[in-house]
């Protein structure tokens, strides 16, 4: 029941949202240009990392009308633990769907997505948004809703060397608040900025025998006890390697990003600094990226990307990826 009120929460905020973007929608005069022409097209996304972490992921979205739109993606993801010391890494199927209104100068949307590998990970996220632009100022909402569970054993070395394995069940379950707003210097120059703030409870509980292997030098129920009282240690364990290939997948404290593009004629260049600070740790990720669009023809156009990622504990991480969209 407890995760049920922010999700619903989360829903009727956005149903009111959408019945009052509805109702603007039918007062707006009609143009030759439908406000959701930008949200016929189909992708394919690429992201990687020098830690050999990838995301991938195919997406369709369809207007419907003028106004409306769905989308509907799905993918495959790679993604290491922050806590593992044997190469332990997600292998996560991806999937979202999403629905969406626009007016000339506004649109609202919400989605639902998921990661999950197999039985030892799954995430569940409801994100909702509105948008509002006009010429040279633009103002954005946006609310998530949040749960993580992670299935794992940990293993523990003991006073006397002997080692306990530690079938654990880690979740975290949270919403998040976040504001976005950008401005238009001239007509090819923009600048853009954004925050978003967190508020997660994470548990973490025995689901089965611990195994025993040798001395480990104390009574089994008291270390076992210290370790799951020790909740900076656990909540690490829900983290992955800090990149912004495993972004998505972060559990935050908080996080913001500022950065400036310009358009030129066909293509366009973006630079962004990213600030994200997970929760139970002061060992924030920063992530410098640039990225261009480049229009090919009436209908294509293909994204690079490039950059780095840095954290005290894993040093620099840099990255590198590519999108090809077709819209008609």
């Amino acid at each position: 029941m407890k995760l049920l009120c922010p999700v619903l929460r989360l829903i009727c905020i956005t149903a009111c949202v959408l019945v009052s973007a509805l109702t603007q929608a039918a007062m707006e005069p009609a143009d030759n240009d439908p406000p959701n022409a930008a949200m016929q097209f189909a992708s394919l996304d690429s992201l990687n990392d020098a830690d050999h972490n990838r995301d991938t992921e195919a997406k369709l979205s369809l207007a419907i009308g003028d106004t409306f739109w769905t989308e509907v993606s799905g993918g495959r993801s790679r993604s290491q633990q922050q806590s593992s010391t044997d190469g332990n890494v997600l292998q996560s199927t991806l999937f979202s769907a999403g629905f969406g209104v626009a007016g000339k100068k506004w649109l609202s949307s919400i989605n639902f997505g998921s990661r999950q590998d197999g039985s030892s990970y799954k995430q569940r996220d409801w994100t909702a948004s509105a948008d509002w632009s006009d010429i040279r100022f633009g103002v954005a909402i946006d609310l998530m809703n949040r749960n993580t569970e992670i299935n794992s054993v940990s293993h523990l070395v003991g006073p006397n060397g002997g080692t306990l394995d530690i079938p654990l069940r880690e979740t975290a379950k949270g919403n998040g608040f976040g504001l976005r707003g950008h401005v238009n210097i001239t007509e090819a120059l923009n600048l853009f900025a954004g925050g978003m703030k967190y508020n997660y409870d994470t548990s973490t509980v025995q689901t089965g025998t611990v195994v025993v292997n040798g001395n480990v030098g104390g009574v089994v129920n008291v270390i076992v006890n210290k370790f799951l009282s020790n909740r900076p240690l656990l909540s690490q364990r829900l983290l992955t390697r800090a990149s912004a290939v495993s972004r998505q997948e972060q559990i935050l404290d908080y996080s913001y990003n500022v950065g400036v593009s310009y358009q030129f004629t066909h293509f366009s260049l973006t630079v962004e600094y990213l600030n994200d600070k997970p929760i139970d740790s002061d060992d924030k990720t920063k992530t410098y990226q640039l990225e261009s669009v480049i229009l090919i023809g009436e209908h294509w156009s293909v994204t690079p990307q490039l950059g780095v990622s840095a954290t005290t504990q894993f040093g620099n991480v840099g990255f590198g990826g590519l999108s090809v969209q077709y819209a008609w």
